[in-house]
């Protein structure tokens, strides 16, 4: 067996065992990709990316043929990674996959291979960008409501920071910056509603992590989502499909009263070992 950086100029050997979609940011330098030779033939692949300040990686696709399985190849593309991700300075590993098909047994792989993994399944629907402000007028007028966090004053934001470290128990700053796109509705100086989101580009769309929804009125919670459409929409355009994350149960609710049931869900996972 052999184990080798994958670039532009040898990747083409490898498009069975990548994901196409994960094509564009190997080529273009946003993800590390290792491949696994065995008899001459490529038998399996992993791709990781760097999280910019985050003291992680993010396990991205770790596949090996059918017929080369049970060889320990995927074992070794699995500590390969970990090796390059030690000698970025990385301490960990965080991951995302599916429920369906084989994938269901990463998690007790990566703990064979001897990481620690914590797991936790969240909801995932796939709509059109443009499907939010559709299914609004099912509801009658929905009156947009809420501030970005960005455009508050400072006292404002102020009041949000403390509500976030409080609620999170991550530091503000870490969080206001991984969450650029985030809406709140203030009263007197205290968070009544709120939509923190975690946007993230794909080659063939974009993904919207809900990480939390918290409001006691429903209608309020809809007319932030609303805001947040109107940007969202400005910034990659209607017809952009989004893989929308439903990271708490609030947000998981808000979905289900515009879509109805979420199409799937994932398993969000972070492998830790004292590298």
């Amino acid at each position: 067996m052999k184990l080798y950086a994958l670039t532009a100029d040898n990747i083409k050997a490898y498009r069975e065992v990548l994901p196409s979609q994960l094509d564009a940011q190997i080529q273009t330098g946003g993800a590390r990709c290792i491949g696994a030779e065995f008899a001459g033939t490529p038998a399996g692949a992993a791709v990781w990316a760097e999280l910019p300040d985050e003291d992680h990686g993010k396990l991205l696709s770790v596949y090996v043929l059918p017929e080369a399985r049970r060889l320990g190849i995927g074992w070794a593309l699995v500590r390969e990674v970990v090796q390059d991700m030690v000698k970025r300075g990385k301490k960990g590993i965080s991951l995302q996959y599916s429920a369906d098909g084989d994938r269901l047994g990463l998690a007790p792989f990566m703990n064979e291979v001897g990481l620690r993994t914590t797991v936790r399944p969240v909801a995932l629907g796939r709509i059109r960008l443009g499907d939010v402000a559709e299914r609004f007028s099912k509801f009658g007028e929905i009156t947009p409501v809420g501030s970005a966090l960005g455009d508050l004053a400072p006292d404002e934001r102020g009041q949000v920071i403390r509500w976030i470290a409080g609620m999170s128990g991550e530091l503000p700053q870490t969080y206001l910056s991984g969450h650029p796109e985030s809406f709140v509705v203030l009263r007197n100086h205290k968070v009544r509603a709120a939509l923190l989101l975690r946007e993230e580009q794909k080659p063939d769309g974009m993904v919207l992590s809900l990480d939390y929804a918290v409001s006691e009125d429903s209608r309020e919670l809809m007319g932030l989502l609303f805001v947040a459409e109107q940007t969202l929409s400005g910034m990659y355009g209607p017809e952009t499909p989004i893989e929308m994350l439903l990271m708490s149960r609030e947000s998981e609710r808000l979905y289900e009263r515009l879509f109805g049931e979420p199409e799937a869900v994932v398993f969000i996972g972070s492998c830790r070992q004292d590298f």
